[in-house]
């Protein structure tokens, strides 16, 4: 699909003003650069020249000289260009031969010059309008110094004149009078972030991840919704190549890394063009310490500039929209694309030095008495780093200021620390900063912040005391674990307890290759970090002994850690942003919320993470495996499952994920029996690895339920035992809500299996909810059956789960139970259904809706006998009858929360 064809999603408004433009009239077309409105100039004039219309495309950009003010040189090209076209009569060759005899320097200098050149442009239009009027479409027209000569000429010929202008902060005074003279202006407004992601879609060639779509909406900010850039910037990520397709779906391969505008981009040449001082102070408004309009004398002073030449250039980038300005004089780049493009071309070194630069301007200039001027010496020495002296004075101050921003920018506070610990030499005082550090960086998820202080800790020898290094290492851990980035070889010689196997970086290790640790072993590692540290003089730290919560055992034994941190830590830990941990924790919150989108999002992030440990990666395919499989999409069920590696290590625990997910693949629901041997022999693989992997309970409660299925009461007593036997060696290796099921199948005990589903309920994982539910119905009777079938059933319809809705429903039919006809109202409608609900409102047929939401005419009747069973409207009028009585209002989806990225 060609870029025009892409761009015209999201403007049926505009083409409809555009169609109905009247001829002898001039129309200005107005909006951003990079909006499309060369794509939807091209489209009308395709549509009229189909119509039997003739239309001249003049790109005023092009043959366009500094000096033709008015902007004839490209109506000339234009008509050269299309002149077997316009059937020229006898008058147009003579005036083409007049115009461009006096298309020079020359006749712009006098009155008399230019006063010729009108007659004669005015001869010319008429001329090509002698077979009948025309559609000037002109693009770029702010490009020439004096549009409105041109097209007030050809409309005064008779001419249908389309006009495309840029829309500007501070717009000319030529481009003023083509809007003063124009018979109608239609503005081009920013694309909304539904036509934006469909954008992304259609330029993508197939679905975008969400996480995709929420990194380019963070970084391009309003130009998200500019389809050029879009389509420009995702083009520059293939170049690069930062995107694959996992799952069929587009993602961002590295969601750390932050995107730039592409270096092509209007505002990229604007900020480069306008030199040197441009992108400084744009790299400085984007940059930690920001820019101020107070601080213009400073920056001027520290480069060699006047303070009126740099307030000039800003002006200049304000009017071109490369630079904004709040109410309180802070000034920042359009979107953050661009400051990362800009900052990217100066080069650290380069920005190091300026900070060094305007830092000590600020320092020799001023008293340093007020706190703005302490605040921007501070800001200019950390951004400065290692290239700024070490000067131990400077300690406090960056001490001060960086409690004082600890609240409201934490992310600076932590720069700050850090340059006041490289300032603040050897001794107690370094001590004290180096223990504030640490918990600030741990509170703020900034797990990259740490890992690199660790390392430059090690680097100063500040691991000497026994305090120090427990502290050191237990923090170089936890960060390695967030990150999943192993610690270096010179901090993992200096820090780490030979032959101490409740050493952290001995345990994340061991974390890492699927060893099974016990929470206890993992509090011990990380007990250092505690508030107190009490954990630490236990010697029984089993989770009943630590009164480990129930929650938090859970999470655990699904390799969710961040709920075991959070406990352990309290206030001081939290999770990142971004890299394989956050993807992982993502990927399960969202899978047990029966949030499936985000879950595969999340495992397709993990995918293209190289860091993440041996079982998260396999683990988030097992999971989206399951997703599929839930949604009776067989193929991608098994090509996720493929992704899993055959278990094979001898050396270590490495759990056989792929060997479950395919034992639950084979799985039909009428084939217990020939189930059983294969899903026992992924429990007796995990044992004869030594461990019995962190889904035991999971595999365990799989296996009683199809024994229970079979009939095989010998199966039955094998489980039994198998169950007995892990409790014994591992007591957290089952968790309650998979033992109390567990315990109903085996010995058909009703009580059992209501607290198996109240456990459940508890937890809040919908699929497992759902599946706790059917294996209760099985075992309390018809009576208790018939809610927990239902509320099963209800669960699968929100989840858009078949398979689970087809066991469901099988077994209703099994106990005679009817299925309840949903009422009107009972049921959200989807986005695109109520698009839908609008669209037949207004009179629509399902070939417009088709064509206007980019489907077949087939899948819009798939859509709509949906949508009647939802709202159990029988016909088109009876859905417009409820629509309008209000009887849909409130069955939309639910509100869309920023950074959530597309529903």
């Amino acid at each position: 699909m060609s870029r025009e064809q892409i761009e015209f999603c999201g403007r049926d408004e505009v083409l409809d003003a555009l169609r109905g433009t009247p001829e002898a009239s001039l129309t200005v077309l107005r909006g951003p650069t990079s909006s499309g409105r060369t794509a939807l100039l091209t489209r009308i004039g395709d549509e009229l020249r189909e119509s039997g219309s003739t239309v001249l495309f003049v790109d005023a950009d092009q043959d366009h000289s500094g000096w033709d003010r008015f902007g004839v040189r490209p109506l000339l090209g234009a008509v050269g260009r299309s002149f077997e076209q316009l059937d020229p009569g006898p008058e147009l060759p003579g005036a083409m031969r007049s115009v461009r005899r006096l298309a020079t320097a020359e006749t712009y200098e006098s009155i008399a010059g230019r006063s010729r050149l009108r007659a004669e442009t005015g001869r010319l239009l008429a001329a090509v309008g002698t077979r009948g009027p025309v559609t000037l479409a002109v693009d770029d027209a702010d490009h020439v110094a004096a549009p409105l000569f041109v097209l007030a000429e050809a409309r005064r010929a008779g001419h249908r004149v389309l006009a495309a202008m840029r829309s500007v902060q501070l717009p000319t005074e030529q481009v003023a009078e083509v809007g003063d003279a124009a018979d109608e202006i239609v503005d081009l407004p920013m694309l909304s972030d539904e036509a934006s992601v469909e954008i992304l879609r259609r330029a993508a060639g197939g679905p975008v991840d969400p996480g995709l779509v929420d990194a380019l909406r963070d970084a391009l900010g309003l130009l998200f919704g500019c389809p050029g850039t879009l389509i420009r910037t995702l083009a520059a990520l293939r170049e690069d190549d930062r995107v694959v397709r996992v799952d069929r779906t587009l993602c961002l391969r590295d969601d750390c890394a932050p995107i730039g505008l592409p270096a092509g981009h209007f505002l990229v040449g604007t900020v480069r063009s306008a030199g040197r001082a441009a992108e400084e102070l744009v790299a400085l408004a984007a940059g930690p310490t920001g820019l101020r309009i107070a601080d213009l004398d400073a920056v001027a002073g520290a480069t060699g500039r006047t303070a009126v030449g740099c307030g000039a250039l800003v002006d200049a980038l304000a009017a071109e929209s490369a630079l904004e300005c709040d109410f309180r004089g802070r000034l920042t780049p359009l979107c953050r694309a661009l400051g990362t493009t800009v900052r990217a071309g100066l080069g650290e070194d380069a920005l190091r030095d300026l900070h060094v630069r305007i830092g000590r301007r600020v320092q020799s200039t001023v008293g340093l008495s007020s706190r703005d001027d302490l605040s921007a010496l501070a800001g200019h020495v950390a951004a400065a780093g290692t290239t700024w002296p070490v000067r131990q004075r400077l300690t406090v101050v960056l001490h001060d200021e960086a409690v004082r921003l600890a609240d409201s920018d934490p992310d600076l506070a932590i720069s700050h620390l850090r340059s006041a610990w490289r300032h603040a030499g050897p001794g107690h005082g370094r001590r004290r900063v180096q223990a504030e550090l640490v918990r600030a960086t741990r509170a703020a998820g900034r797990f990259d912040e740490l890992a690199d202080f660790v390392a430059d800790a090690v680097d100063e020898g500040g691991y000497r005391t026994t305090g120090s290094r427990t502290e050191l290492a237990a923090s170089a851990a936890l960060a390695a674990l967030q990150l999943g980035r192993r610690v270096s070889t010179p901090v993992r010689s200096a820090l780490s307890g030979i032959g101490d196997p409740s050493c952290p970086l001995q345990l994340c290790e061991r974390w890492w290759r699927g060893e099974h640790l016990s929470i206890g072993e993992l509090v011990q590692g990380f007990a250092p970090l505690a508030p107190g540290g009490p954990v630490l003089a236990l010697r029984d730290l089993s989770a009943d002994s630590l009164r480990v919560p129930a929650d938090v055992r859970h999470a655990f034994s699904r390799r969710r850690l961040v709920p075991m941190l959070r406990w352990l830590l309290g206030p001081d830990y939290r999770p990142p942003a971004d890299g394989p941990f956050a993807a992982f924790e993502r990927m399960m919150i969202a899978y047990g919320d029966g949030r499936w989108n985000r879950a595969l999002s999340a495992a397709r992030a993990l995918q293209t993470q190289e860091s993440a440990d041996v079982v998260s990666r396999p683990w988030a395919a097992l999971a989206a495996a399951a997703v599929h499989r839930f949604r009776g999409r067989e193929r991608r069920a098994h090509a996720w499952a493929r992704t899993i590696p055959e278990t094979d290590h001898t050396d270590a625990a490495v759990p056989a994920l792929r060997e479950w997910a395919e034992a639950r693949l084979a799985h039909t629901g009428e084939n217990a029996l020939e189930a059983l041997p294969a899903t026992w022999a992924v429990y007796s693989g995990e044992l004869r690895r030594g461990s019995r992997g962190p889904h035991a309970g999971e595999v365990l409660n799989w296996l009683a339920m199809l024994a229970r299925s079979s009939g095989d009461d010998g199966w039955r007593r094998r489980i039994g035992e198998a169950v007995e036997d892990a409790v014994a060696v591992e007591p957290e290796s089952v968790g309650p809500e998979y033992g109390e099921l567990i315990e109903a199948m085996l010995h058909d005990d009703p009580a059992a299996a209501r607290r198996g589903v109240a456990w459940w309920r508890e937890r809040g994982s919908l699929p497992d909810l759902a599946q706790a539910c059917l294996q209760a119905a099985d075992v309390v009777g018809p009576e208790e059956a018939e809610p927990l079938l239902h509320e099963a059933l209800a669960i699968a319809d929100d989840l858009k789960a078949t398979r689970i809705r087809r066991s469901v429903r099988r077994a209703m039919a099994r106990y005679g139970i009817a299925v309840r006809t949903p009422e009107l109202g009972e049921q959200r409608l989807s986005e695109l259904e109520m698009q839908l609900v609008g669209l037949i409102t207004e009179g629509r047929s399902n070939r417009q809706i088709a064509a206007r939401i980019t489907m077949s005419e087939k899948t819009v009747e798939n859509h709509l006998t949906r949508l009647f069973g939802k709202t159990g409207c029988r016909n088109r009028r009876e859905l417009v009858v409820a629509n309008l009585a209000g009887r849909l209002t409130g069955l939309g989806p639910e509100p869309w929360e920023p950074g959530a990225g597309p529903r």
